[in-house]
């Protein structure tokens, strides 16, 4: 697997340790639409880029410039109607993992898992915590691959 370019994000619990939110918070302002959209969706799982996320966390007050945490007043938001949704809009982007990829292949996640450990598959794009994604377009031509002839036609490529 060629570590360089995988990309990787954070998932939830790695953002609530960057800027020191509680995930049952972020995932609150993420539904009432005062939390950036995620960058990335793996399966059900949403990740963030790292900086677009410390940018985040100093614009509402929650960490300063060098990460460390700030100390709100006690039960102190940030400025609702200050925070535009248009700043922090990106496109998300749809990834899928080895569970994602066997369901679109129609056969079991661990004959695909084998596959990935043996190194028949391509290389995964993301990372999100411990998981790993495959774009769309891998993961169509893994399934596709899987209908011509299951695990012997990932094998016969790679003689």
């Amino acid at each position: 697997m060629n570590q360089a370019q995988l990309r990787s994000y954070l998932s939830t619990p790695e953002v609530s340790e960057l800027i020191f939110m509680e995930p049952p918070n972020i995932r609150t302002a993420l539904i009432e639409g005062r939390f950036p959209p995620p960058d990335i969706l793996l399966g059900n799982k949403k990740g963030w880029e790292a900086q677009r996320i410390r940018d985040f966390g100093i614009w509402a007050g929650h960490i300063d410039n060098n990460g460390a945490r700030l100390t709100p007043a006690r039960g102190r938001k940030w400025d609702v109607k200050r925070y535009e949704p248009d700043m922090w809009s990106v496109s998300t982007e749809m990834f899928y993992s080895l569970l994602g990829i066997a369901k679109l292949a129609g056969t079991y996640r661990q004959a695909i898992t084998e596959l990935h450990w043996h190194q028949f598959l391509p290389a995964p794009d993301v990372r999100l915590g411990d998981m790993l994604g495959w774009s769309e377009a891998k993961a169509d031509e893994i399934a596709r691959k899987w209908d011509e002839g299951g695990a012997q036609a990932f094998v016969r490529s790679q003689l």
